[in-house]
């Protein structure tokens, strides 16, 4: 989903926050949705502003990738 940036681009927060989610998604224990406010939570807590709008364009085009939204 990030076809644009290397991993080494990305925050250190960032990364954290999206691998995080995205094994929770593979989980599949949690709704979806959750799973995305959380990340955002937590990348706007731990992050930036741009931090969270960043995650949440990512995993929102990944869980769409996995059909899950």
């Amino acid at each position: 989903m990030t076809n644009n940036w290397r991993l080494e681009r990305l925050g250190v927060i960032e990364r954290c926050v999206l691998r995080l989610a995205a094994a929770e998604m593979a989980r599949d224990e949690t709704p979806v949705k959750v799973v995305l406010q959380e990340a955002v939570h937590l990348a706007e807590r731990y992050g930036t502003e741009r931090s969270a709008r960043f995650v949440n364009g990512v995993l929102d085009a990944y869980a769409r990738k996995l059909g899950k939204l």
